[in-house]
């Protein structure tokens, strides 16, 4: 078989590209039976280098473990009291507890504990997920008279019982795990039981304006705690008619993106992320190494998070979180106002405007031209405004004007409010919560 290249480009005219015409000029005179392939062509392809692994993460976890062991031989006094478990490596999910074995992290942590304990001593002080009890020991060295320890561990907590042996009088241990109170307090509601008083009991009751009537310690895994504890007002619950709560909590950076404003994108900026602005008073003292935190977790399971490669993944943060000491509404506008972020803010994306005229008819003009003196209000508002444009404080000032529009009693949101409720006091969390930790977990 002949390729006649002329008769093709003149049957056809064809304006064929050089290459095309190269390769055809080629085979033009070549029979289908006289190709053959030179030893160069029938040659495999060459096999490719295999990425080049670093030497670091060829080793074991038991050998990287061991050489962070032999780098810091201060922590071989605590190694061999540490459940095996908690040695090893978390593969595939985030731990659900976390563990401080460095006693020089405790004492700077405690530095920052103290002056705030010694200002106000009618309080409860309790450590969760105690562990080895490091920062318990520093507290009770430094003249704190009574410490709380909870720990949920049998391991763990037969060891603090003999080595809080000789301070007889001045611990409490429990078995359980307070960052879980919303675990219990859904369990109670259930059987009408009272572990959650029973955690609880001994708690000096105060004014909301008065100091704080229990400071929390520990280190959270997750943020499932702050949200129960921002539940619990908007609910008026058990623990929040006591008084106000006080965290000093080891978090992880991916966690601490709830001070997120919209100056950062719509991933960070949550709603959460405006209730807790609203809500709470939070100060960053300082970064800690991930590495005195046991277990340690693989970095597939580390990234499974919504934000992998965000800042600081190598380390944790210590923070206070305190509720203000004004809420930034009154009392009887707490579920109004949860329920307008739980159903408005979504992602951030939703449009102000036509999602407010869509439930309470007017509203929009309302938020477009204030009626009320705001201390922070959004300018310009349009009808292509969203509200992850706008910081927590302008949200909030939307909201005010909504309620006091003069159809909000009579409009479609106060039906939401109610169906809030409903959800919030029947299930542990409520859906968006769900959707929100499988994808953040």
């Amino acid at each position: 078989m002949n390729i006649n290249l002329q008769v093709l480009k003149q049957r056809h005219k064809l304006k064929l590209l050089p290459p095309i015409c190269k390769c055809l000029n080629k085979f033009e005179s070549t029979k289908c039976e006289d190709i053959l392939f030179t030893s160069e062509e029938i040659a495999p392809p060459p096999i490719k280098s295999s990425k080049v692994i670093p030497e670091e993460s060829r080793k074991s976890h038991r050998a990287r473990l061991g050489q962070f062991f032999r780098k810091h031989p201060h922590l071989y006094a605590v190694k061999d009291d540490i459940p095996e478990k908690y040695l090893a490596l978390k593969r595939l999910t985030p731990p659900d507890n976390l563990y401080l074995i460095d006693v020089e992290v405790a004492k700077k942590a405690v530095t920052h504990i103290l002056p705030d304990i010694r200002t106000n001593e009618n309080q409860l002080v309790c450590e969760t997920n105690a562990g080895l009890g490091l920062i318990s020991g520093e507290l009770l060295d430094n003249g704190v008279k009574l410490v709380r320890l909870y720990e949920s561990c049998p391991d763990f907590k037969h060891y603090l019982k003999s080595r809080f042996e000789p301070y007889k009088g001045r611990v409490e241990l429990f078995t359980k795990d307070l960052f879980l109170l919303h675990r219990y307090e859904f369990i109670d509601k259930q059987d009408h039981g009272n572990r959650v008083e029973q955690l609880l009991k001994g708690i000096p009751t105060k004014a909301w304006d008065d100091g704080p009537v229990l400071t929390i310690i520990g280190t959270m895994a997750n943020m499932n705690f702050i949200r129960f504890l921002m539940k619990s007002v908007v609910l008026q619950s058990f623990i929040t008619t006591l008084g106000r709560i006080q965290l000093y909590v080891f978090m992880k950076p991916r966690d601490y993106v709830l001070t997120a404003g919209p100056h950062l994108n719509l991933h960070t900026y949550k709603r959460w992320s405006v209730f807790f602005n609203l809500f709470f008073d939070y100060e960053l003292f300082d970064k800690f190494p991930r590495q005195v935190f046991l277990p340690w977790q693989s970095k597939n399971s580390a990234q499974l998070g919504r934000y992998p490669g965000q800042v600081d993944p190598d380390m944790m943060y210590f923070v206070r979180i305190n509720f203000k000491q004004k809420l930034p509404v009154a009392t009887k506008n707490l579920l109004p106002f949860y329920a307008f972020i739980m159903q408005f803010f979504g992602q951030g994306r939703q449009k102000i405007i036509p999602t407010l005229e869509r439930w309470v008819p007017g509203a929009g003009l309302d938020v477009m031209i204030p009626k009320s003196n705001h201390s922070q209000y959004f300018k310009d508002i349009n009808i292509f405004t969203k509200f992850g444009e706008l910081t927590p404080e302008q949200i909030l000032a939307v909201f005010e004007e909504m309620i006091s529009h003069p159809e909000y009693k009579q409009s479609h949101f106060v039906e939401a409010i109610e169906s809030q409720l409903i959800k919030t006091e029947t299930i542990e969390t409520s859906l968006e919560d769900h959707f929100e930790k499988r994808i953040e977990h």
